[in-house]
């Protein structure tokens, strides 16, 4: 998984080659000793005087290092596994050439880990702000006030994503699951709010992201919603599911920011296209604060009994609190 804040430039001044090294050297390690979970790598950091103070954390669920290791895990050929019978081989090379590169870059490198329940590896280096690469007037047209529902069981994915929308300006809820995301579609019907999008993971527990367009294709209140679905590399025959559900969009994860804008952007302007409504506007906008309330919440637990629509509902070009 990865995720980058929205806020920092889109380019920074730097040895592409050794952070490229560092990155991976941290990331094997991490995949290495983490058989179920996640992994993340979690990119920050603040701007001060144009230099950008980048801090990568990469965060798994493996097995964590014992508390008298940690000093000195990144010293040359030490291992985490130092039993006879380790099942993790390697070197012991892989986080001192992370640390000693991370040095060059007048940087600094921690770790962070309990027994058990994993570790964090950062790494904190300054980068000078490429003085050409402004983020603001990224999102080509202004989508304000466009619905994006994401359906995802991972919360740590629902989070990033509901992040990346909301600084594009998207109105956006988050779904933890195939039943609740159908609820929380019946429940906007009935408040007449039309959902511009739906992203949807493929693999959930329960419902997967087949049988939640499965289902969504079947009703004709939902079926012109077009769906982005994600899955991992060789997952699914996304061509049969283009004819079987009419799904308009299929992404690798983890997908790129900018593909993922473009995509969502591309699938509501041809689905408002089909249906007559108007158009994106075609003028670039700021950047959106990512301190706004979102326009919808984020919705927990099982799949509420549809109930009667109230007496008075939310004006249908208005924000939506199902």
């Amino acid at each position: 998984i990865v995720r980058v804040d929205p806020r920092l430039p889109a380019h920074v001044v730097g040895d592409a080659g050794r952070f490229r090294q560092i990155i991976t050297n941290l990331l094997g390690n991490a995949v290495k000793f983490t058989e179920k979970g996640h992994v993340l790598i979690d990119v920050g950091g603040e701007i001060v005087n144009d230099v950008v103070q980048l801090k990568v954390r990469v965060e798994d669920t493996g097995i964590g290092i014992p508390a008298e290791k940690l000093q000195n895990v990144f010293e040359k050929f030490a291992q985490v596994d130092g039993s006879s019978t380790r099942r993790h081989e390697g070197t012991g090379l892989g986080l001192a050439i992370a640390a000693r590169l991370v040095d060059l870059m007048a940087g600094k490198i921690g770790v962070e880990s309990e027994i058990g329940r994993g570790s964090v590896f950062w790494f904190a280096v300054p980068l000078p702000a490429h003085q050409a690469a402004a983020r603001d007037e990224i999102v080509p047209v202004d989508v304000t006030g466009a619905r994006v529902l994401v359906i995802d069981d991972n919360p740590v994915n629902r989070e990033i994503l509901l992040e990346q929308l909301r600084s594009w300006s998207f109105d956006c809820a988050a779904a933890e699951s195939g039943a609740v995301g159908l609820a929380f579609l019946d429940r906007a019907f009935q408040l007449g709010a039309a959902v511009d999008c739906i992203i949807l993971d493929y693999q959930m527990p329960g419902m997967n992201g087949a049988d939640v367009a499965r289902a969504i294709a079947s009703d004709s209140r939902l079926s012109a919603i077009p769906i982005v679905i994600l899955t991992s590399v060789d997952q699914v025959d996304f061509g049969k599911m283009i004819i079987d559900f009419g799904i308009a969009a299929h992404l690798t994860k983890p997908a790129r920011s900018a593909v993922l804008l473009g995509t969502v952007i591309s699938v509501i302007q041809k689905a408002r296209s089909q249906v007559g409504k108007a158009r994106f506007v075609r003028e670039p906008i700021v950047q959106a604060s990512l301190a706004a309330p979102p326009a919808f919440t984020v919705i927990r637990g099982p799949a509420m009994p549809v109930a009667a629509a109230p007496e008075s509902t939310t004006a249908p070009n208005g924000p939506i609190d199902i």
